[in-house]
């Protein structure tokens, strides 16, 4: 009788004891699918949900080839900042050094009076300062004129620095490149020619070494050029646009009030033209 009573309790309480295991898992596992990750949840109900890289980084800045005496290289930069205001972004890169020759790897071969090509990855910048410098020389730097996307070796030989610093609405970039340059015989030439032209009493007003005249080709222009010849007589340089001559030019030392002395040299037959009026 007793054994009966027992095996019927245990009967009883076995079921039980499954129902209650069975509704606490099954409670648990309905919490565990309820629940998600934050993320997971902002997404969900339509929420913005958090950049996996929110270090945003500018996409594009500016880069410069030059191409001087059939080699093309990449300038290099020097310290800048950069601003994308429509992506709401910018960096800014500080150089170890400034601009110098030693940091050229590369110095195309080229001669004086030759014409660099520069040639951007973007639209050309609104503004651009050239300046060349000539390492190991004692002569100053000196600002360069653009025409355009081209720059001209300035006379002389040697190791030559150009710093680019160029300006778009994103900021205010200095680029730099070398170049060597070895002497013109022509342009030598000429100077020369133009060096002995000079009456011997106008000599003295010259603040340069004659063989370091700045050599160049220039446009005549539809107006025309007034100039001087040999002689001292008056003469008109006629033009029509598209007509060019030979130019070497002294700096003397009444720049200031009449400007420098420009030797005008026929472009075809090199002949000694005259000078440019000084006013």
């Amino acid at each position: 009788m007793r054994k009966l009573i027992v095996m019927g309790a245990l009967a009883v309480l076995l079921p039980l004891q499954g129902c209650g295991e069975g509704a606490l898992s099954k409670e648990l596992s309905s919490r565990e699918s309820s629940s998600s990750p934050p993320v997971s949840a902002a997404a969900s109900s339509g929420l913005p949900v958090a950049s996996p890289d929110p270090f945003k980084t500018v996409d594009v800045v500016p880069r410069l080839e030059v191409t001087a005496g059939g080699e093309t290289v990449a300038a290099r930069m020097s310290s800048y900042c950069w601003t994308e205001r429509e992506k709401g972004v910018g960096q800014c890169a500080d150089a170890a050094t400034g601009p110098t020759i030693e940091n050229v790897k590369s110095k195309p071969r080229v001669r004086a009076g030759d014409f660099v090509t520069l040639a951007w990855s973007v639209e050309p910048p609104d503004e651009m300062h050239v300046t060349v410098s000539f390492p190991y020389e004692e002569r100053p730097a000196e600002a360069i004129e653009t025409a355009g996307s081209t720059i001209q070796i300035p006379a002389g030989e040697g190791d030559r620095l150009f710093v680019i610093t160029a300006t778009w609405p994103g900021g205010t970039v200095p680029y730099y490149f070398g170049v060597s340059a070895s002497g013109d015989e022509e342009a030598d030439a000429l100077r020369k020619l133009a060096w002995d032209a000079i009456p011997k009493g106008d000599r003295a007003s010259v603040v340069d070494d004659w063989r370091e005249a700045a050599v160049s080709v220039r446009d005549v222009g539809e107006a025309g050029l007034s100039a001087v010849d040999g002689d001292g007589k008056l003469i008109r340089i006629p033009g029509n646009g598209a007509d060019r001559f030979i130019s070497v030019t002294f700096r003397t030392t009444q720049d200031g009030m009449l400007g420098p002395m420009v030797a005008v040299f026929d472009r075809t037959t090199r002949e000694l033209i005259g000078w440019l009026l000084r006013y």
